[in-house]
C-alpha cells in the first residue's frame, strides 16, 4: 500500500514523502523480493527527483539484485548515468566507477546501522512453541 502511496507522491513531485513511503516499505514492512525490488526502484525515483542520485544509483542497483534483467530499472540507471555523463563530461566507466564506490560506502553504512541496532537487542529463543530464554543481545 505505502509503495503505491509513493508511486502517486512521485508523480505529483512530492518526492520526500515518497522517500519515507518507500522507505517504510523497505524496513518495516515483511514483503516479497517483488515489492520490496518495486520500492527501492520508486525510492531511486524520489531519490533522482530529490537530486540525490548517488542515494538513487543505491536504491536502483539494489532492485537490479532483485531483478538483474527488468529493463524499467535498467532504462533509469542508464538515464542517470547519462545525466551524470553530460554533466561532468565522464566516461562511462569512471561513472560506473563512482556508483560503484557510492553504493557500496551506502551499504557499508546500512550494514553498521544494522550491527548497531542488533548490539542492543534482545535475543528470544524459542523452541517447540516454548519461551527457552531471554537475552540481551
Amino acid at each position: 500500500m505505502k509503495s503505491n502511496l509513493a508511486h502517486t507522491r512521485i508523480k505529483m513531485g512530492n518526492f520526500s514523502s515518497a522517500v519515507r513511503n518507500t522507505t517504510y516499505v523497505i524496513i518495516i514492512s515483511e514483503t516479497t523480493p517483488e515489492i520490496l525490488a518495486k520500492a527501492h526502484f520508486r525510492r531511486g525515483l524520489a531519490h533522482v527527483g530529490l537530486g540525490g542520485d548517488f542515494k538513487a544509483a543505491s536504491d536502483f542497483s539494489t532492485a537490479k539484485d532483485f531483478f538483474p534483467k527488468d529493463a524499467t530499472i535498467d532504462r533509469e540507471f542508464k538515464a542517470m548515468i547519462t545525466r551524470w555523463r553530460k554533466n561532468d563530461k565522464e566516461s562511462e566507466q569512471t561513472v560506473m566507477d563512482r556508483i560503484s564506490s557510492s553504493v557500496k560506502q551506502m551499504r557499508d553504512e546500512k550494514a553498521a546501522a544494522f550491527q548497531r541496532f542488533l548490539a542492543g537487542a534482545t535475543v528470544i529463543t524459542v523452541a517447540n512453541g516454548q519461551v527457552q530464554g531471554v537475552r540481551q543481545h
